[in-house]
């Protein structure tokens, strides 16, 4: 028996959440009989960071577990991984558009794909760009999905739920006030294959019309950046979190090549995006200040 937990991650809109459990049970018949579905709404609506995390069962059919809109993603994950057992997690949003027949589909595609550690759904449609370089039947490591995919839609795929359990471990045990950044989610995957040492599995499929504006472009990119930058401490740039993750959270101060790829993806990323040279070289010194006087 496969078992899949489906994660509605809920900060403004509970009633689409309950709207698309109600469509998945409306064909329910339609999902393999070796599949075992529990289902679940984040609601992270309430405010303030050291909450009572608790769950409440609706009639056997999902859980609502409430959390906060500040408490991070990586403690959600944590607290489901720990109480509810299953071979893969899969997270949804409140406020994308979910196709429940294609879903039903990517699920059943899971069965012949139990070992793998993420599998993601990918477009057949080349008229959706989402998927950017990537295409169905494939596998590719971290930094190859990296250089290839359009939005982080990995963090919107089947992730094996003991994976996904160790990374979460690693994250609670340290203690940060600040979780979310622009490159938590890439930091996450990538610990999620066991700091790049697994692959993706790419399937042919599409469940989910994933609203990427924020991203769309340079221009916007640059100002959700700013905009994540009001919640920053003096010194602490997107790069020194993401370094930060990578190195001290997800690798337990271990200097390896994987950290020297990440050092230099994201001067890369640095200039790609700012294309402004001074700009880089206070990335370079701020990564180095940060790694020769932070280091544990």
């Amino acid at each position: 028996m496969l078992k899949i937990n489906i994660i509605w991650l809920c900060a403004y809109n509970i009633k689409k959440c309950i709207n698309d459990i109600e469509a998945l049970y409306s064909i329910k018949k339609k999902i393999d009989k070796n599949i075992n579905l529990n289902l679940f709404i984040a609601d992270r609506r309430r405010e303030g960071l050291n909450v009572e995390v608790y769950h409440k069962d609706f009639k056997g059919r999902y859980n609502i577990f409430y959390s906060s809109k500040v408490r991070s993603h990586q403690k959600d994950y944590y607290y489901l991984t720990k109480n509810f057992y299953s071979n893969f997690t899969l997270s949804l949003t409140d406020d994308d558009k979910i196709h429940i027949e294609s879903l039903v589909n990517f699920l059943n595609i899971l069965q012949k794909n139990q070992k793998e550690k993420i599998v993601l759904a990918i477009p057949s449609d080349p008229s959706i760009k989402t998927n950017n370089k990537l295409e169905p039947n494939k596998k590719y490591n971290f930094w190859e999905y990296q250089f290839q995919r359009g939005p982080n839609l990995a963090y919107y795929a089947a992730i094996s739920s003991n994976n996904l359990f160790n990374t979460c471990s690693q994250f609670v045990k340290y203690k940060t006030d600040i979780w979310i950044h622009p490159m938590y989610d890439q930091c996450f995957i990538w610990s999620i294959l066991k700091r790049g040492k697994y692959k993706i599995k790419t399937v042919k499929s599409y469940y989910m019309n994933y609203d990427n504006s924020n991203w769309a472009s340079r221009k916007k990119s640059l100002e959700t950046v700013e905009k994540h930058k009001l919640k920053y401490k003096i010194n602490q740039t997107q790069e020194v979190l993401a370094f930060r993750d990578v190195l001290y959270i997800y690798s337990n101060n271990k200097l390896d090549c994987q950290i020297l790829i990440w050092f230099f993806y994201l001067v890369y990323r640095n200039l790609r995006y700012y294309r402004n040279p001074f700009k880089t070289i206070n990335c370079i010194f701020n990564l180095a200040f940060y790694f020769l006087n932070f280091r544990k």
